[in-house]
């Protein structure tokens, strides 16, 4: 037997709940997973198109930023400090292989010389040429110029300034019996012992650096070609050192009368003359 339901119980089950209605109307609203999809690619891709002009503006402002830097910084020469310090020191021998001492004074046995009493060949365009010879451009010649005229002049005042300052190199001219002096070699002296006013031309590493990069044009005053001078520098500096502390000077003929000489009542005396100019002294 089946109990027959009231009114108000078969309006309860056929009526749903707000929930459910509320559900039911939100799924059919929402759009269909195609749209959405394509919806999104198109927001995502306008969003994106600030984002990438900012990567290309940024890239542009580091391009820039770099040939800022390089033009500051510049193109360094292709000459290297060896190559520099090879030129030098081939000239350098052309200069101590020819230099000769001339106006030296002899009073028995002592050598005096003023300053200019050195002479030796400007190797300016002896180095230049050198260097020039390894040139690609004319930023290297511009480089061997500048090389050249300063390494020349330092070793030019160098000589000029050097002095003799009384040496006793003619022992025998103390007392010599007959009324000249034949020539005569010296005795082997360090270099050092004639000092040059001008030597910290040589040996000063600040101070050829700044007198070649004066030499520059304005376009190559820049930090590349200045660190290959101040390395080349720092290694000429060092190889003048040594050679000033190592040569000792040899065959430096002298020769002269002797004044006071009158037999038979004075059989001898001090030599009185100079030296004779002669290459190969720089040994």
């Amino acid at each position: 037997m089946q109990l027959s339901k009231s009114p108000l119980e078969e309006k309860k089950v056929q009526t749903p709940s707000p929930a459910a209605t509320n559900f039911h109307s939100t799924s059919s609203m929402a759009p269909p997973a195609m749209f959405s999809s394509t919806q999104n690619m198109a927001v995502n891709q306008n969003l994106s198109k600030p984002a990438q002009e900012q990567q290309q503006q940024q890239a542009e402002t580091e391009q820039n930023q770099t040939a800022e830097v390089a033009e500051e910084t510049g193109v360094g020469t292709n000459l290297s400090p060896n190559d520099m310090l090879d030129a030098v020191i081939d000239g350098h021998q052309v200069f101590k292989s020819s230099a000769r001492f001339t106006n030296v004074q002899i009073q028995g046995p002592s050598a005096i010389g003023a300053p200019g009493c050195l002479s030796a060949p400007n190797v300016s365009g002896l180095i230049y040429g050198n260097l020039a010879g390894k040139a690609k451009d004319q930023e290297d010649l511009a480089m061997a110029k500048a090389v050249g005229n300063v390494m020349g002049q330092h070793l030019l005042q160098w000589a000029s300034s050097l002095i003799v300052p009384g040496l006793p190199w003619y022992p025998s001219f103390s007392f010599f019996p007959a009324p000249t002096a034949p020539p005569m070699p010296n005795v082997p002296t360090p270099l050092q012992s004639c000092p040059s006013f001008s030597e910290y031309l040589l040996t000063n590493q600040e101070m050829i650096t700044n007198q070649i990069m004066s030499k520059l044009p304005s376009e190559m005053k820049n930090d590349v070609n200045r660190g290959k001078v101040a390395s080349f520098s720092s290694m000429a500096s060092g190889y003048f050192v040594i050679w000033l502390q190592s040569t000792f000077l040899y065959n430096v003929l002298g020769m002269g009368t002797v004044p006071t000489f009158a037999p038979p009542f004075v059989l001898g005396g001090p030599v009185v003359g100079k030296v004779i100019p002669t290459s190969g002294v720089l040994n």
